[in-house]
């Protein structure tokens, strides 16, 4: 079981892996991937951005770990995330709403169990997704095309572009793949043998320019489980979530220090807060006879200057109306209360 003081040691593993002669040399047999999909934050025009290969590719992630702060998403703030990602609305992400320029954050449990495409490698298994890396980098270059052909002229882009990649538990998919029938037992022990998380896609979008996130294919990572990434990043930013820094214990620095690594970093332990009471019902100029529930849900709220700008609030249940009234849909109600 994977826990948050593991994340130090998870993270050296992981670049020690990426860093060795034979995992180099594999992915140097991987053809380029396709062209990556986004949009001009200034035209909404399409732009297919050539992706790196290669070692190219892992020498980006291994950098991308090694400057990471480190986040672990407890229990119920991973449910949470994943229900509220569900309905997490469009915006226009700002540097503002993203916790780290670099960081990595693992789920205390998969948010999603995804099926390898038709024509992906092991094509058919199951994936589970539990976790995601990613950077902000500077203005980048973007060929400007109708399509991902990579024929037309390279422009540059001064906007930020978000750059997510996505981990998935290895261990656990190999273990349900051989109850799925999917794996035999060489391939699970195979498995079981690597490192617990490895990447397995990634996402880019500028962020800022004015233009509202627009993410045309349905099939994108932000449109898939990267919306419990970006839920995530906004609810931990509120009232709601308790962020608490843990340091990795003595066995564990030993180890590690055994590595090479002789300052393990610290890491933001992401839980949901306990409610000693319900949320106030709010002031209004109307009168109400009436109690009624009022669902989770996601507010637009103004902000940055001038309030021009509108970031996504999670508005907890609750229970609205004057106290003491009849509850629309019957007179009792059992509340369970954190």
């Amino acid at each position: 079981m994977t826990g948050h003081l593991d994340m130090p040691e998870i993270r050296a593993e992981l670049i020690r892996y990426y860093l060795r002669p034979d995992t180099l040399a594999a992915v140097e047999q991987v053809e380029r991937p396709p062209a990556m999909e986004v949009f001009d934050p200034q035209t909404g025009n399409r732009i297919f951005r050539l992706q790196p290969q290669g070692q190219e590719r892992l020498k980006i992630e291994i950098d991308m770990l090694a400057r990471a702060d480190l986040y672990y998403v407890a229990d119920d703030m991973t449910d949470l995330a994943v229900a509220a990602g569900r309905s997490l609305p469009e915006w226009n992400i700002t540097p503002s709403d993203i916790p780290s320029q670099n960081g990595f954050i693992l789920f205390d449990k998969p948010v999603m169990v995804d099926v390898n495409k038709p024509g992906a490698p092991q094509e058919g298994y199951l994936t589970h997704i539990t976790g995601f890396a990613w950077k902000i980098s500077p203005g980048v270059e973007a060929r400007v095309t109708d399509d991902d052909s990579s024929k037309r002229a390279v422009s540059h882009h001064p906007w930020p572009l978000l750059w997510v990649s996505t981990y998935a538990d290895c261990h656990l998919g190999a273990v349900a793949n051989r109850e799925a029938g999917l794996m035999d037992d060489d391939d699970v022990r195979y498995w079981l043998s690597q490192p617990k998380f490895a990447f397995t896609s990634e996402a880019a979008c500028f962020i800022g320019g004015g233009w509202p996130r627009k993410i045309g294919d349905p099939g994108s990572v932000f449109n898939l489980w990267g919306k419990t990434l970006l839920s995530a990043w906004l609810l931990m930013q509120q009232p709601l979530a308790v962020t608490t820094t843990a340091w990795p214990d003595r066995a564990s620095r030993r180890r590690m220090a055994a590595d090479g690594h002789s300052d393990p970093a610290p890491v933001r332990v992401i839980t949901l807060r306990r409610a000693s009471r319900a949320p106030s019902a709010g002031i209004s100029d109307r009168e109400y006879r009436h109690q009624w529930i009022v669902r989770g849900h996601w507010r637009q709220q103004p902000c940055g200057p001038g309030r021009q700008l509108r970031r996504p609030t999670w508005i907890t249940p609750h229970i609205k109306g004057p106290e003491g009234a009849p509850m629309l849909g019957g007179e009792k109600v059992n509340a369970w209360v954190r």
